[in-house]
């Protein structure tokens, strides 16, 4: 079942017919380890596209960031429950905290510029003369909605492709 949605955040639940460890290993198979650029000599196949570390029954993974627009990869954060013949894989996807502290400045930055400018047409109309060149005043609002749907949108479009990558590495499927 789905345990939550939020905009900056995505948790999901999969079932698989692989024991903890066997998922564990897929996992640890998929991936390379978050130092591996260090020790390049021991993993010679370095195209996987997943990195990170797990521990008895979690795991916690990122996607390798290839090129500047992969800012919103999600940070996937996983837990593993046996349930007999099955496990069950509670995750968890979310962006950095890099990423969020500086959406979040932006969006307060922002957000604080189109208050002001409402003050500004609600209480001081003398101030503001509208013409054509009082556009700009828009530019703030436009610049709000813009990057908001924008850091969204590519965010929400990086955690599909991880979530496709995850039930297909572990022949598993999404309980609803």
């Amino acid at each position: 079942m789905k345990t939550g949605k939020r905009l900056f955040s995505e948790r999901f639940t999969l079932q698989t017919i692989l024991s903890a460890n066997e998922v564990i290993s897929r996992i640890n198979k998929g991936i390379l380890p978050r130092d591996a650029w260090k020790r390049r000599k021991e993993f010679p196949d370095m195209n996987r596209p997943y990195q990170g570390s797990t521990g008895v029954n979690s795991f916690e993974i990122s996607k390798i960031a290839g090129y500047r627009k992969e800012i919103f990869h999600p940070l996937i954060s996983g837990n593993l429950y046996p349930e007999g013949n099955k496990t069950t894989i509670y995750v968890r996807m979310r962006p950095f905290v890099m990423v969020r502290f500086v959406f979040f400045a932006w969006l307060v930055f922002m957000g604080l510029t189109c208050l002001a400018i409402i003050y500004l047409l609600v209480f001081r109309t003398g101030r503001i003369d509208f013409n054509i060149n009082s556009l700009y005043l828009a530019a703030p609002f436009l610049a709000f909605i813009l990057v908001w749907f924008m850091a969204l949108g590519e965010f929400k479009s990086e955690c599909r492709k991880s979530k496709q990558f995850l039930t297909t590495l572990l022949d598993a499927s999404e309980i609803t």
